[in-house]
């Protein structure tokens, strides 16, 4: 079996320094690509939103379209795949990277069958090094 992990950040923290990293992944068949997952759960999502020219779906734009449609997104996301997140106050980019770290382990402690785990993590403005120093020592 394959882990299949999308993960992504809140961007930069502003505003009392709030910062969360989420992941929504799943264990799938050695045959499903990252690319077939990721992309069907993403049009059944635009089209929802009525997003399909969007070259992402950006939260602020979903928002517009209404609590209760963003809502149901999320619910549709929630039951074909598993959702980790760490929240926490950041105050550097350290914190960044323990937030991260504390999802890889939740991922890691979810993957036991996975022979291979397959993490798509969205452009984040962290030092790559330092990243891949604190995801080794997982």
């Amino acid at each position: 079996m394959k882990l299949i992990a999308y993960v992504d950040e809140s961007g930069l923290p502003t505003r009392c320094s709030a910062f969360v990293v989420a992941a929504v992944w799943k264990i799938v068949p050695p045959s499903v690509s990252y690319y077939q997952l990721g992309a069907a759960a993403l049009l059944r999502a635009a089209r929802e939103l009525g997003m399909e020219r969007a070259r992402e779906l950006k939260y602020t734009a979903a928002r517009r379209r209404g609590w209760e449609v963003v809502g149901k997104i999320v619910r549709d996301i929630a039951r074909e795949f598993r959702v980790d997140y760490e929240a926490l106050h950041a105050e550097g980019p350290f914190d960044r990277l323990r937030a991260l770290a504390a999802v890889a382990r939740k991922l890691a402690d979810g993957a036991r069958s996975a022979k291979v785990c397959v993490f798509v993590i969205d452009e984040a403005p962290l030092d790559l090094s330092a990243l891949r120093r604190t995801l080794k020592s997982l």
